[in-house]
């Protein structure tokens, strides 16, 4: 679903795409690197989505 994606976004014009996953689902982070993600940085959600930990990744189209 992300390779799909990420040719939509290739489609459409854009440089890139940021995606977010929870540092407790490495299937999410193999995934995204699988695809070309680096991690960019670490940031806490906005307390209305729980507040919890998240990592945001980048992928350069």
């Amino acid at each position: 679903a992300l390779r799909l994606m990420l040719a939509e976004a290739r489609a459409v014009g854009l440089e890139y795409v940021e995606i977010t996953a929870k540092p407790g689902n490495p299937a999410s982070q193999k995934v995204i690197s699988a695809n070309g993600g680096r991690l960019v940085g670490r940031f806490l959600e906005d307390a209305a989505y729980g507040g919890a930990e998240s990592l945001r990744f980048r992928i350069d189209l």
